[in-house]
């Protein structure tokens, strides 16, 4: 009966193994001007995709719209080919006709001067005269919107790629929780690891067990949670990530699992959220990782292998990680609750503490 797994039977979750919430808002009273108006982190929370074709569409569209703008400047200063009238008219004045921009004459070379501007990549035979304000003005407009477009582009690239998020994936939770006796005390026990060689800084660890209070229907009504008293083998606040750590809860009177036996795994609804979090050593910003374990992913009766070993050829500790989820079983262990468990400890002792005063004093009456 130990260690029984609902392999095929989808269950409900609010925290996926991966750490992906399963909570969708819906009917938000809000505008969708509140996302316009952050409009940073809503391009930091879109995906690749989405960000890819907002950066064509911004700077594309930028570059079409100021290629407007000086094809008008070209039109009204009568740059253009077909303006015969100003031609004419400064040709009778003895003045000659010189553009506000070189080579601009139609609305294709507008846009190249519009490219060749805003992304500094150097004039050829397109170049702005002096005698001309609009375009000076123009230029000084469109040289600002451009460095205050690739600025903003640039930063969210930046973040995207430096979010703790990426960190988080190399942290490594145990597929299964396990239930099993430490000094004669039922535990529920789980691993965490990190595969990077450069650790986070000031880790702890939160768990909440977060149970429906509608026995009937799970996630139905509100949901109240419970901490638990991490016992950490560190025996800290934070823990040292260089190995990977035991995490263990004591299940003890205090312990919302002190009723729990073995049979209550197959139809308790509860889940268990763990909650890693840590600075990173390069950024210093805080990466957070989350998972879950429900109660048929707690087995019941086992123990976590053992995963540390000492190499006597290069005197160094190996990790091997091809171990982490691994489980032992342990026969040894009662099926029933700590509760229980508690009782039969607490009769056997008390057994065993009478018996030798009533031997005494039939011996004494005897004699």
């Amino acid at each position: 009966m130990r260690g029984r797994l609902f392999a095929g039977r989808r269950t409900e979750r609010l925290i996926e193994k991966d750490g992906s919430c399963s909570v969708v808002s819906k009917n938000v009273s809000y505008s969708q001007n509140s996302f316009y108006r952050d409009i940073f982190t809503s391009l930091l929370d879109m995906r690749w995709r989405y960000n890819m074709v907002v950066f064509v569409f911004v700077f594309v569209g930028s570059w079409f719209f100021f290629a407007m703008l000086w094809w008008m400047v070209a039109f009204f200063h009568g740059d253009l080919p077909n303006d015969k009238v100003t031609t004419q008219r400064s040709t009778n004045d003895g003045m000659i006709n010189v553009p506000c921009v070189d080579g601009v004459n139609n609305f294709l070379t507008a846009l190249l001067f519009s490219v060749e501007t805003q992304q500094t990549v150097g004039y050829g035979t397109r170049n702005l005269n002096s005698h001309c304000t609009s375009a000076t003005i123009l230029l000084v407009v469109q040289a600002c919107m451009g460095i205050l477009l690739q600025s903003l582009m640039t930063g969210v690239v930046y973040s995207k790629l430096s979010r703790p998020k990426h960190r988080a994936r190399t942290m490594m939770f145990s597929k299964f929780a396990v239930i099993c006796q430490r000094d004669d005390q039922y535990c529920l026990l789980f691993r965490v690891g990190d595969t990077r060689k450069s650790y986070l800084i000031g880790t702890s660890i939160r768990v909440l067990l977060i149970k429906s209070k509608d026995e009937c229907s799970f996630f139905s009504n509100f949901q109240h949670s419970l901490d638990l008293e991490m016992d950490q083998d560190a025996h800290d606040s934070s823990i040292l990530l260089i190995w990977p750590v035991t995490v263990v809860h004591k299940i003890d009177e205090n312990s919302p699992l002190w009723n729990v036996s073995v049979e209550d795994l197959f139809t308790a609804k509860f889940e268990i959220v763990v909650v890693l979090q840590g600075t990173i050593e390069h950024t210093g910003m805080t990466a957070q990782l989350c998972t879950s374990y429900l109660p048929s992913e707690i087995l019941w009766g086992h123990r976590l292998a053992p995963l540390l070993t000492y190499q006597n050829e290069n005197g160094k500790y190996e990790i091997e990680f091809s171990e982490f989820h691994k489980v032992i079983p342990d026969k040894n262990m009662p099926e029933c609750s700590a509760r229980d468990r508690g009782k039969e400890v607490f009769l056997s002792k008390l057994k065993w503490s009478i018996l030798p005063r009533m031997i005494l004093c039939m011996y004494k009456y005897c004699v």
